[in-house]
């Protein structure tokens, strides 16, 4: 069994500050696909691309609901939010993962691990969605 449960609460609880200094960063569905995507990528392929993904299309707390909030996109907040996936993807029990000897599915059931939750009390699913199977 695979466990990345202080790795994952570490994640959490940085989101939770990102989402306390940027208020509804991440409350967008275009923001959990890409945050998934970059999960997706990095943790459960073991794929480099999801250094490639610096754009959480994170908006501005200061953001108008008469204007696409694409127009207000927050740097800084997209900045913290890649460093809080490199931190998470280098961290010990995230490499420590045998990928030769685990399934995508393996991966994605230790990702999704509901005891695992934030300081504040988020789950993963709170910033990622839920993914029901990948077999």
């Amino acid at each position: 069994m695979i466990s990345i449960k202080n790795a994952l609460r570490e994640l959490l609880d940085k989101f939770d500050e990102i989402d306390k200094k940027f208020p509804c960063a991440f409350g967008d569905t275009a923001v959990r696909e890409a945050m998934s995507l970059t999960i997706q990528d990095g943790f459960l392929d073991y794929s480099d691309r999801y250094y490639d993904i610096d754009k959480y299309l994170a908006y501005s707390p200061d953001w108008e609901g008469d204007k696409p909030y694409y127009d207000h996109l927050n740097e800084a907040c997209d900045l913290a939010t890649h460093e809080a996936f490199k931190t998470f993807f280098n961290h010990p029990e995230v490499l420590a993962v045998d990928k030769e000897n685990t399934t995508r599915q393996m991966r994605l059931d230790a990702f999704q691990d509901h005891t695992a939750t934030s300081k504040e009390g988020n789950e993963y699913d709170y910033y990622f969605g839920w993914i029901e199977s990948l077999e």
